[in-house]
């Protein structure tokens, strides 16, 4: 389904990017609705920072913490 167009089932955000590791697969979502899946490439010590490479385009997207982004962990 492209972008924005899937909703998320019933999943619960991922709350403390610090427990992420490398490789997770997660979810991007803001406002509710899909953005893309990625995996994680890279994460501060603190969480505050994360690297990611998104499935499917290979792009690798810097996020901070504070972002308008949500993450759901698949």
């Amino acid at each position: 389904m492209p972008g924005g167009s899937r909703r998320f089932s019933v999943q619960q955000p991922v709350r403390g990017w610090n427990s992420l590791q490398y490789g997770n697969c997660v979810e991007f979502g803001s406002n509710g609705s899909f953005l893309y899946a990625a995996y994680i490439d890279g994460r501060a010590d603190d969480g505050h920072l994360i690297w990611v490479i998104e499935n499917g385009t290979g792009c690798r997207h810097l996020f901070v913490r504070d972002a308008p982004i949500t993450l759901y962990s698949i």
